[in-house]
């Protein structure tokens, strides 16, 4: 039976290698663009797809490798996690992450947990946590 370090390692490996991918991606962007213009079969659906990888939405690329940042970052520290997923927010063009303060970050995981006694622990945590960090 493999260990939570293990688990946790196999995991965050996953984070070089996402980022290799999307390298990759972008890397081939030109080719993709000379054979969009020659009319190639199937690369229009390529790079449809592609263009998606780069979304902060469900199965998005970019959306993995942050989630994999977050969860490297609180190294197995709930209250970390809350702090980084919760006080991290896309900018207003939506395409950077940027710091929020611990009281904006609170008022998400009240939307998002509620007010009962478990959510409030965790908002207390995570506000103990980034008074650590600031």
């Amino acid at each position: 039976m493999a260990s939570i370090d293990s688990d946790v390692a196999t995991v965050l490996a996953l984070a070089q290698r996402v980022n290799d991918l999307r390298k990759a991606f972008e890397a081939a962007q030109p080719a993709i663009k000379r054979l969009e213009k020659a009319n190639y079969p199937g690369v229009e659906m390529v790079a449809h797809h592609l263009d998606s990888t780069e979304d902060r939405y469900d199965g998005g690329l970019l959306l993995i490798a942050e989630h994999l940042a977050m969860m490297r970052e609180a190294a197995g520290d709930p209250a970390a996690y809350d702090y980084e997923f919760y006080a991290t927010s896309l900018d207003d063009d939506l395409d950077k992450l940027v710091k929020i303060s611990p009281d904006e970050a609170a008022k998400e995981m009240v939307q998002n947990l509620g007010t009962d006694v478990e959510a409030l622990e965790r908002i207390k945590a995570m506000r103990t946590y980034a008074a650590t960090v600031a």
